[in-house]
């Protein structure tokens, strides 16, 4: 009896990480639209990763939870794989849902990364455009007003 309840303990472990990882997918790809948007809101950025942090902050602890529940079964599932095949089948069914929602997840954010990391090399292209710009026209207006500093003349007043 104490087995089924480790293995219910599973089953429901698994489908709530697979929740959350439907809910990171979610943020995820509206973390891309934000990326692709042609100005992109920081602070909207900012704030999906904030709570990105915190799924993943409760998808660690539903692993840590997983594995030591896990542990004490290994050997009971192991033994009584025909008393338990059904619910075995359903902790399997539920670890390759897991797992694909994993993959898509890794391969969004491989995405997301790469664009990223393209809009913040355009916009440092742009700051350094704009501060050599800044400085040739400094340069320039130096030049025509006449700013820069006359050379110092010694003048000797002995006759």
């Amino acid at each position: 009896m104490e087995d089924l309840v480790y293995i219910n303990i599973l089953t429901d472990t698994l489908q709530k990480k697979s929740g959350l990882l439907d809910e990171l997918i979610s943020i995820t790809s509206g973390q891309e639209e934000l990326i692709s948007a042609s100005s992109v809101d920081m602070d909207k950025l900012d704030e999906t990763f904030s709570m990105k942090e915190q799924l993943l902050r409760q998808l660690n602890q539903l692993d840590e939870g997983f594995d030591k529940v896990y542990g004490h079964i290994r050997d009971t599932l192991a033994r009584s794989k025909e008393l338990y095949k059904d619910r075995i089948l359903k902790l399997q069914e539920l670890i390759r849902e897991v797992t694909e929602k994993s993959t898509m997840l890794q391969a969004q954010e491989i995405r997301n990364r790469n664009r990223l990391a393209a809009y913040f090399s355009v916009k440092k292209k742009e700051i350094r455009d704009f501060k050599m710009s800044s400085q040739r026209v400094a340069s320039y207006y130096r030049n025509t007003t006449g700013g820069q500093s006359p050379e110092s003349f010694f003048i000797d007043k002995k006759n």
